[in-house]
C-alpha cells in the first residue's frame, strides 16, 4: 500500500514558467484525469505506516501537430516513483508471417503504434480506447522532439531533430568563432614573475537546474599566460556557498601540485604555489584542522587541501572577486568584467602584440 501525504506543489523557477494560468489548467486536467480513473482512495492512516510525499512535475512538450504552440503538462508523482519514467515496448504477434507484429511504444503519456496493416493499428486503438480515456492524434508527425516524415511510395521514413533553436545555437557558435579567430594566449618571458606559477579558483553555487550541483572553475598561469584551466560541475551537491568554494579549492589544489611537479622536472624551482580564492570562509575552512559539524559531512577526499596548506605546498591567497579571472569560468558575467579577466589570463588579439603580421 502506498499512502500519500497532502500534496506538495513545487513551482520552481523554471525558465519556461511564464504563465501561471496554463500551469494551473494543466494541474486541473491532471487532477480530473486521476479522479476519473479512480487513482486513489481516501483512507485513514494505518498504524506503523509511513506517508510518502507527492510532488508536481512540470514539462513543456512539443505539439504533435508540429506548430510552435507548446503543450503544458503537469504530473502529480509520488516521490517513490518520481524517477520511474522508463520507456516500455509491447509486442503482439498477429500471425506467422515475418514481421507481422503490432508494436506499441510507450513513454509516459506518449505512444506510438506500429503494424504492417492499418487495420491492426485501428483495432489496437479501439481496444485501448475501451479501457482508457485517450486522444487519437492521427498519423504521428512528431514524437519526443523528433519530426517524422514519410514517403509511402518510396517506402522511406525520415526522422529529424533539427529545429530553429538548434540553428540559432549554431549561429552563436559561428559568431564566437568569427570574433575570436585572431585571439590567442600570450606568454611574456620578460615579466618579473615569468617563472612563477599562479592559480585562481572560483565556484558558482547550485546553478545546475537538473541536479543542483555547483560549478568549479580554475585557471593557472605561467609566464603571464594560461597553461591549465577547467570549468566543470562538481561531483557532489554542496550545501552552502562556502562548501562549494572549498570543494573547488580542493580540486584546484590537486592540479596545482601536479603542475608544480611538472615545472620542477623542467628545472624550474617553484616552491609554494599561490592559489587565489575570493571566499574568505573557504580559506578559513582550509586552514582549520578541526573537524566540526559544518564539514564532517564533506567527502574526505576534499579535505586533502588542508594537508596541502599545512605542508605549505599550497598557499591560499585572498583575492577580490572582481579581480579573480576564474570567475569567467563559472558564470555569465558583464562584458567589462569578462574583458578584464581575459587580460589577466593573457587572452589577447594577435594585433595587440603584432604577432603573425
Amino acid at each position: 500500500m502506498i499512502i500519500l501525504s497532502p500534496m506538495i506543489c513545487h513551482m520552481k523557477k523554471h525558465r519556461y514558467m511564464w504563465s501561471k494560468l496554463e500551469w494551473n489548467a494543466a494541474m486541473e486536467r491532471e487532477m480530473q484525469s486521476m479522479i476519473e480513473h479512480k487513482t486513489w482512495e481516501l483512507v485513514e492512516l494505518p498504524k506503523d505506516q509511513t506517508m510518502i510525499d507527492s510532488k508536481w512535475v512540470y514539462k513543456l512538450k512539443d505539439n504533435p501537430a508540429g506548430d510552435e504552440a507548446r503543450i503544458f503538462k503537469a504530473r502529480l508523482m509520488t516521490r517513490a516513483i518520481l524517477y520511474g519514467y522508463d520507456p516500455c515496448v509491447y509486442m503482439k504477434k498477429v500471425n506467422d508471417e515475418t514481421f507481422n507484429l503490432i508494436i506499441l511504444v510507450l513513454y509516459v503519456d506518449d505512444m506510438l503504434i506500429l503494424a504492417k496493416n492499418q487495420s491492426d493499428v485501428d483495432e489496437c486503438k479501439s481496444q485501448l480506447k475501451s479501457a482508457f480515456k485517450m486522444k487519437d492524434m492521427g498519423e504521428s508527425r512528431r514524437i519526443l522532439g523528433m519530426d517524422i516524415y514519410r514517403d509511402f511510395e518510396q517506402k522511406k521514413l525520415w526522422l529529424s531533430q533539427g529545429k530553429k533553436v538548434h540553428w540559432e545555437a549554431v549561429k552563436w557558435i559561428l559568431r564566437y568563432l568569427k570574433s575570436t579567430v585572431d585571439y590567442g594566449l600570450l606568454f611574456d618571458g620578460l615579466l618579473d614573475n615569468a617563472k612563477s606559477l599562479f592559480g585562481y579558483v572560483d565556484a558558482d553555487y547550485g546553478q545546475d537546474l537538473d541536479k543542483r550541483r555547483s560549478t568549479t572553475g580554475y585557471v593557472f598561469t605561467l609566464g603571464g599566460g594560461s597553461i591549465s584551466w577547467r570549468s566543470t560541475l562538481q561531483k557532489c551537491v554542496a550545501q552552502s556557498t562556502t562548501e562549494a568554494e572549498y570543494v573547488a579549492a580542493a580540486e584546484a589544489a590537486k592540479e596545482a601540485i601536479w603542475l608544480d611537479k611538472l615545472i620542477m622536472e623542467m628545472g624550474l624551482t617553484q616552491g609554494v604555489v599561490n592559489l587565489h580564492c575570493d571566499s574568505q570562509s573557504a580559506l578559513h575552512l582550509a586552514a582549520n584542522q578541526v573537524m566540526d559539524s559544518r564539514v564532517k559531512h564533506i567527502d574526505i577526499r576534499y579535505h586533502f587541501i588542508r594537508q596541502a596548506v599545512s605542508d605549505k605546498t599550497i598557499e591560499l591567497v585572498k583575492i577580490d572577486g572582481k579581480l579573480n579571472p576564474a570567475d569567467a569560468l563559472t558564470k555569465v558575467i558583464p562584458l567589462e568584467s569578462f574583458r578584464r579577466h581575459c587580460a589577466t589570463m593573457q587572452v589577447v588579439h594577435r594585433e595587440h602584440e603584432r604577432y603573425g603580421s
